[in-house]
């Protein structure tokens, strides 16, 4: 290895472990967003000057790691958000995003990126402080997320409304025909304003009908339902759930279950039955009643903690689950070859192979060179094709890490031939998929991915490479 380089994997040693790196925090290894936290000393708004309130201000809480590169950090946090964690604390009411008023409807937004994740509130509508909170901790993740507030500034309050107001309130909202104009002449038209070419949907109670109703659109690439409540309101409109699911649920999804929620619902229930444990995955949280996530007591340290594992399932289902991996126009792609393989950390046992990016597997394998001045894979088609377009299914982390910045891809016919640039070098900034076209039209048998350091040295991480075309011969 070259001494730079070796020099840059010392420094960096606790981010090369795979695909999806492992850390060390407290003398502890941690792999998701949320698990990573330590306790800090915050610095709450207190307007009262009597003395004998001055350790409110001081208070020791456990908070939310912030954004990937900076996930232990000491430091005040603050109300608005001016310190370096961000809290999950439902004192804090200042949000980080924006409302915008658009197609019709308003829309709450926070975060840039093309990726971008749409949020279904529950019945406590556009207004609840920790919905926003929890939109705003996902786009500290590289995301951009939109929460339309489908409700027109309406929602339920307990305060001022019975809970046998419940069933009359949900039904006046539930429209399916008005849900779905809001969808499509108004989420959808907003979200491609907003430069959105993806999407991942989350829904809390009343929000996982919309999670599932959108997974039948093209570029909703998944969805996380939170203590759903689609089965009784499905029921109430002479809808049979399970016919829904079947016809609407064309993504992955993921649930994540109250106690009291309903059986249909859970482990082997029978709407994983229906969608098959492949395409729906279900978590139990049996000690929780309906609603914790966003209207659960968090001092509470049992509904803390199950909070905390809900958030970080979720994450880590939008940062892990695959798009639709259509495979159709494919040619397959053989003898994989990589500059150099990590067999470190979790690479142990050859884990980290070329053959990784080429296995089908989009979310749970990847191929890791060592970090070098030059990191490549290649591979070979088994067919001579005119090429369309290369996919490469890029790790979200090493994308966010600037891995990427300088990509770079390639053909040739022979094997003893040069390589002729396809694309020449730019920045990935997305990880589910990079698609690129050649810049001219291009007829090829091997084909060769890389990346350039910015500084000095660079891994090269890819889940998957999928060359799309028109074959020319059989061999």
């Amino acid at each position: 290895m070259h001494v730079a380089c070796a020099l840059v994997l010392l420094t960096c040693v606790g981010k090369v472990v795979s695909w999806k790196p492992t850390v060390q925090c407290d003398g502890e290894k941690h792999a998701d967003w949320l698990d990573c936290r330590k306790s800090y000393s915050c610095t709450q708004p207190n307007n009262n000057n009597n003395n004998n309130n001055n350790n409110n201000n001081n208070d020791t809480t456990e908070h939310l790691c912030s954004e990937e590169g900076e996930r232990f950090h000491e430091g005040n946090c603050t109300h608005d958000f001016t310190g370096p964690p961000t809290c999950l604390d439902d004192r804090f009411t200042t949000q980080r995003g924006r409302v915008e008023h658009s197609h019709n409807m308003t829309f709450y937004r926070v975060g840039q990126s093309s990726e971008c994740v749409l949020w279904n509130y529950d019945i406590a509508g556009f207004h609840n402080p920790r919905t926003k909170l929890i939109c705003d901790l996902i786009a500290m993740q590289g995301y951009q997320v939109i929460m339309p507030d489908y409700f027109r500034g309406e929602y339920f309050d307990p305060r001022t409304m019975g809970y046998h107001e419940i069933a009359g309130f949900v039904g006046r909202q539930s429209d399916p025909v008005k849900l779905q104009e809001d969808i499509e002449e108004r989420v959808l038209p907003y979200g491609e304003q907003m430069n959105c070419t993806s999407y991942k949907v989350i829904g809390t109670c009343w929000g996982s009908y919309l999670t599932l109703r959108m997974s039948s659109y093209q570029g909703v690439e998944g969805g996380v339902s939170m203590h759903p409540s689609h089965p009784g309101m499905l029921r109430s409109q002479g809808v049979d759930p399970l016919q829904f699911l079947q016809t609407h649920v064309k993504s992955p999804q993921l649930y994540l279950v109250a106690g009291n929620d309903d059986s249909s619902l859970k482990i082997n229930g029978s709407e994983q039955t229906a969608l098959g444990s492949d395409k729906l995955k279900v978590v139990e949280f049996p000690e929780m009643f309906h609603g914790w996530t966003t209207r659960g007591n968090l001092s509470d340290p049992v509904i803390r903690r199950d909070t905390l594992k809900a958030l970080n399932l979720m994450m880590d289902f939008l940062q892990n689950t695959p798009p639709h991996f259509n495979t159709s126009g494919a040619i397959t792609l053989v003898g994989a070859t990589q500059s150099s393989t990590e067999d470190m950390f979790a690479c142990l046992n050859n884990s980290c192979a070329a053959g990784m990016a080429v296995d089908g597997d989009v979310s749970t394998t990847a191929s890791v060179t060592k970090y070098t001045q030059f990191s490549w894979w290649a591979a070979k088609m088994s067919k001579v094709a005119k090429i369309d377009k290369i996919v490469v299914y890029a790790d979200s982390w090493a994308v966010g890490q600037g891995f990427f910045n300088r990509f770079t891809v390639e053909t040739k016919m022979n094997e003893d031939d040069e390589w002729v640039v396809c694309k020449g070098e730019h920045s990935v900034d997305k990880h589910d998929p990079h698609e690129v076209k050649c810049s001219q039209e291009t007829t090829a048998r091997y084909v060769r991915v890389s990346v350039l350091p910015v500084c000095t040295c660079v891994p090269l991480y890819l889940q998957e490479v999928m060359v799309m075309g028109t074959p020319l011969s059989e061999t």
